[in-house]
């Protein structure tokens, strides 16, 4: 797996399109491994994860860790825009 985020993503990018769920999701684990702190790594994992029907609680897993270890989705996921919206309506 390498060590650079874009290449991970690009590898994981060709893997969904080769390979089944089980091997990405092996392949999400191993670049968290040796990125942990790569929020566009986790951003990507949870989008993958939704739009292949994941269930809430491993959803709300992955978040849970990603907080864990201080890694902010916040901006990636555009989710303080929407406090933000929701306050001033």
């Amino acid at each position: 797996m390498p060590t650079n985020s874009g290449l991970a993503l690009r590898a994981i990018a060709a893997e969904i399109v080769l390979k089944g769920q089980r091997e990405v999701h092996r392949l999400y684990q191993r670049a968290l491994q040796k990125l942990p702190l790569c929020a566009s790594l986790w951003k990507d994992q949870l989008l993958f994860e939704a739009s292949e029907g994941g269930k809430t609680d491993n959803l709300r897993k992955l978040v849970s860790k990603c907080q864990e270890i201080g890694v902010s989705l916040n901006e990636l996921l555009n989710l303080n825009s929407y406090k933000t919206e929701s306050k001033n309506h």
